[in-house]
């Protein structure tokens, strides 16, 4: 999640304007709720779609969790 951390952190442009930059790795990110839609099939979990609505961005995404392997195929986007 190291590489996921860090693209947070650069779209996370709301944060920089207000002249922080936001350390997602030690801080997090603060959001309000998570909801998930998805199906386990096979020893993987298949998202149709997982919305998580932050503080001050929200992130949509789908796609699918390899649980064995501990590996994620997924497409998604940032609403600012």
């Amino acid at each position: 999640m190291d590489l996921l951390s860090k693209i947070l952190g650069a779209l996370n442009v709301t944060e920089i304007a207000r002249g922080k930059m936001p350390g997602l790795t030690k801080e997090g990110l603060a959001y309000r709720s998570l909801s998930i839609e998805g199906e386990l099939q096979d020893g993987d979990l298949l998202l149709k779609e997982a919305v998580l609505h932050g503080s001050s961005m929200d992130l949509v995404y789908h796609g699918n969790v390899k649980l064995e392997l501990d590996a994620v195929d997924w497409t998604g986007g940032a609403v600012f």
